[in-house]
């Protein structure tokens, strides 16, 4: 997945996190931030998952 993240008083980032073992799903942004995939599955709405909608749940901390 690609995002795009802010940090106050600098641009904005694009990073991308992966599910992959083999790919990154941390990265840092604007060296202050380290922002990590910790997992990625389909939306569910109530009639059940919507193809090609996807939900992220992200951890970000300062390192």
């Amino acid at each position: 997945m690609a995002l795009s993240a802010t940090v106050p008083g600098q641009a904005a980032t694009t990073i991308e996190l992966h599910t992959h073992p083999s790919l990154a799903s941390t990265a840092t942004v604007a060296g202050c931030c380290e922002v990590s995939l910790v997992r990625l599955g389909p939306d569910k709405t109530a009639e059940g998952p919507d193809p090609g909608d996807y939900r992220a749940s992200l951890r970000v901390r300062r390192p």
